[in-house]
């Protein structure tokens, strides 16, 4: 058996229901069929029901906003996994928009408020391999919004506004220059993982460049494991550079090719030769290292030049020792509750193709996806990644 079994819950068969709130009157306590879908949104769920339609209108923005002032549950029986498929079994939500409870077979696994961290509990051993039914309980995010106002006072917003910087989700949702007050609720990516001895759910790798040109690189596996049994080591994937990290999770590489944007490439082709893999992995009875987990990377130098000049300080950026010229756009999120799913490098290729060799991943959205990421790496297009609250107040 592998080490870990990644079980996605179905994406048919659920039901919601307004609980409480403004809305209650309006969806009467009826459930409503979500239907299949990659990406629950209660304003893709109305609007699939025929109840509401928060785009379609001239008053379709102010129509809609009991929506964000209604208490929501999303519920589906579901089989959970037995012990067959592993001993540890924990339920994994990848975003929850909204202050929310999650429940499964009646038993509370915890509350949850940010959509920037994923939601993670513990199924309990009672409820293996039985049918059980999961709800999210969403509190209705607007009321919060207003209820953490009133205890820690009031913060300064633009126009009409709700006071977003109360909320851990994308602040847009709330109101902004761009787009309309329609907050919401929803979920996406929930699953089971199960593992008998170890779970390894990422890798993390940094570079730290050094004054002889050679870069140390730290690997960082995430998940549940013991840290003595694990082996990590870069590998030079089109050369012969292969060093064992140390007990810190360190090694010191010397590259001889590096990153860089498109612009740069010249005539050759982007970025031949520059990648290589940082592995994590066991030992097995013979001293082979068997990998279980792989991410890709490119040693590449960015600073951030602030010296002194004639008017003040500089605020200019270095790639790999030489000044670049950032020239770019804004990545915002789509509205009403949804999620960017699609050909990661066709949309890159298309900020490429109209000459931008940088991308601002906006502070009052949501974090990308892996897929975003590892297409601006392949295109040669650097990221400038906001924090999710940078644009709060």
């Amino acid at each position: 058996m592998p080490d870990l079994r990644r079980l996605p819950l179905p994406q048919d068969g659920w039901t919601v229901r307004a609980m409480g709130g403004e809305g209650s009157p309006l969806v009467g306590s009826r459930e409503i069929a979500a239907g299949p879908f990659m990406q629950a949104s209660i304003h893709a769920v109305l609007a699939h029901a025929g109840v509401q339609q928060p785009w379609k209108g001239e008053r379709a923005e102010l129509d809609s906003e009991w929506v964000g002032r209604t208490e929501w549950t999303f519920a589906r029986e579901i089989e959970v996994p037995p012990k067959d498929d592993g001993n540890h079994c924990v339920l994994f939500i990848d975003v929850v928009d909204g202050p929310c409870e999650v429940l499964l077979g009646g038993v509370s696994l915890g509350t949850h408020a940010s959509e920037h961290i994923p939601f993670e509990a513990r199924v309990p051993d009672s409820l293996r391999g039985r049918l059980a039914t999961v709800e999210l309980r969403f509190k209705a995010p607007v009321s919060e919004l207003l209820r953490w106002q009133s205890m820690l006072g009031e913060r300064p917003v633009n126009g009409d506004w709700l006071p977003f910087s109360f909320a851990r989700s994308a602040a847009c949702g709330f109101g902004w220059d761009w787009g309309p007050r329609v907050a919401g609720v929803g979920f996406y990516g929930a699953r089971f993982d199960c593992w008998d001895s170890r779970r390894i759910t990422g890798i993390s790798v940094a570079q730290r460049w050094n004054d002889d040109g050679s870069v140390t690189v730290r690997v960082t596996p995430q998940g549940d494991f013991d840290a003595a049994q694990l082996v990590s080591i870069v590998r030079e994937r089109e050369g012969t550079q292969r060093v064992e990290c140390d007990a810190r999770g360190e090694a010191t590489i010397r590259p001889t090719r590096v990153w860089t944007t498109w612009d740069r490439a010249g005539d050759g082709a982007l970025n031949a030769g520059v990648w290589w893999n940082a592995m994590v992995g066991v030992r097995d009875e013979k001293g082979a290292f068997k990998p279980i987990a792989t991410a890709r990377f490119a040693p590449r130098r960015i600073e951030l030049d602030t010296a002194a000049d004639s008017i003040g300080r500089r605020f200019a950026f270095k790639l790999n020792g030489a000044p670049i010229f950032a020239r770019g756009a804004n990545l915002i999120p789509p509205l009403l509750g949804t999620r960017h799913e699609h050909d990661w490098i066709g949309e890159m290729r298309r900020y490429r193709d109209t000459g931008f060799n940088m991308v601002r991943v906006w502070g009052g959205g949501n974090y990308l996806p892996d897929a975003f990421y590892e297409a601006c790496d392949e295109l040669g297009i650097l990221v400038w990644q906001d924090f999710m609250f940078a644009c709060a107040t």
